[in-house]
């Protein structure tokens, strides 16, 4: 049944619902009641003079569900026919939702068979207020929306919920385990990298040491050769003692070189006094202010 529902309202928009048959029958709140062509002719007269003045809208359990409060549709169409009152209903996308999740089995109706008109201020009459989608309407023998054997599927579908649930969550827990996994592995490898690199930092740093090492030694030779030579050539050692302490580069040999060439020499086979020594660093001191001076 559901299925000529649902095609209906996917052509047209809604679907024709007789929602008041024609009949008598006796309710606990309202006592007898008597649902007459003359009182559904009445209702479709009023619906078309726009009585009620509302939008008759499509409701849950005429507003009474808490989960389901507000309209999920409306009533746009009222007919009375040979075996009762229909009504067109469209209902609106989550309308159409819990119809074809078969939670509602049938249609309910509002209305009142004495109705003032709020423009005139007169009885109107009998007047439409409202329909419903429920699973308890007060008319008996009403057409279902669902049959009772499609609610029976749906309700089989539901009790299979408990053997989705255990199989979701075993799934969950397989994927927990492979994650855990892989964080394991890559939580290993990134240790493994951390590792060489720490090693090839220490590698690095040994090597730097060692190369620093060895130029030092390099030139602390040369910085010996250079003052060897100067020796060679008469230049007192305590001089040359003094001048190496201030020898950090290449280029300060070569700046030496331009001073001593100036300076006093001692003949080879002569030893130079320390008073001596001091004269000629005084004469190198005040060579190299001069050459600082000329360059400034």
């Amino acid at each position: 049944m559901i299925e000529k529902y649902l095609a209906e309202i996917a052509k047209t928009g809604g679907f024709w619902y007789r929602l008041l048959p024609y009949m008598e029958f006796e309710d606990p709140r309202y006592g007898k009641v008597s649902l007459t062509k003359e009182l559904a002719q009445k209702i479709e007269e009023n619906f078309k003079k726009g009585i009620p003045a509302y939008e008759i809208s499509l409701d849950i359990e005429h507003g009474k569900s808490p989960n389901h409060p507000g309209a999920y549709g409306k009533i746009s169409k009222v007919e009375a026919r040979e075996d009762g009152l229909w009504v067109y209903s469209e209902p609106d996308e989550e309308g159409v939702e819990l119809i074809k999740r078969k939670k509602f089995k049938y249609m309910s109706a509002t209305y009142a068979e004495k109705y003032m008109d709020k423009k005139t201020g007169k009885d109107a009459g009998p007047v439409l207020r409202g329909a419903a989608l429920t699973n308890m309407p007060a008319v008996p023998d009403m057409e279902q929306i669902v049959y009772f054997s499609e609610f029976e599927k749906e309700e089989e579908e539901e009790m299979d919920f408990k053997d989705l649930y255990e199989k979701s969550q075993k799934e969950l827990t397989d994927l927990r385990a492979e994650r855990d996994k892989k964080e394991k592995e890559l939580s290993e490898t990134l240790a493994s990298v951390n590792k060489e690199l720490s090693e090839t930092k220490t590698k690095l740093e040994a090597l730097e040491k060692e190369k620093k090492e060895a130029e030092e030694k390099h030139f602390s030779e040369k910085v010996s050769n250079w003052a060897k030579g100067w020796t060679d050539k008469g230049v007192k050692p305590a001089v040359l003692e003094k001048i190496k302490l201030q020898l950090k580069k290449e280029e300060d040999m070569k700046f030496f070189d331009d001073i001593l060439e100036n300076t006093e020499k001692v003949p080879l086979g002569q030893s130079g006094s320390q008073t001596g020594g001091e004269d000629e660093l005084k004469k190198i001191a005040d060579g190299i202010a001069g050459r600082v001076n000329k360059q400034s």
